[in-house]
């Protein structure tokens, strides 16, 4: 994921009304390692796929979680569910490579 703090976002909540725009707070670099909102899961026909560990709703799949600030909420409640449009550079292995080749040249130039 190339999400960053200040990228723009969407939400389109379920009800299929339009896209709220906001922005990224923040993106934790940890995964979730537990889901504590069972609505959301697999468990009661939620969109996460997760495991029931003693008693514990692990995810499947790697989450990461994504705080945002949503311009306009007047017409949204609390707990609505739908989906994040981030809208991020894309990321790239070749140029990933090619700032990491330029930042090792900066760094051995000035020494």
């Amino acid at each position: 994921m190339n999400a960053a703090a200040d990228d723009a976002v969407l939400f389109y909540s379920a009800d299929g009304a339009d896209g709220v725009p906001g922005v990224i707070r923040q993106v934790n670099s940890t995964k979730v390692e537990n889901i504590p909102y069972p609505a959301l899961t697999s468990e009661q026909q939620g969109d996460i796929p997760v495991v029931n560990k003693n008693g514990r709703l692990e995810p499947l799949e790697a989450r990461y979680l994504v705080e945002i600030e949503l311009k306009e909420t007047a017409n949204l409640k609390v707990g609505q569910s739908g989906a994040l449009r981030m809208k991020s550079l894309p990321g790239s292995t070749l140029g990933h490579l090619w700032q990491r080749a330029y930042n090792i040249i900066i760094r051995e130039s000035n020494f």
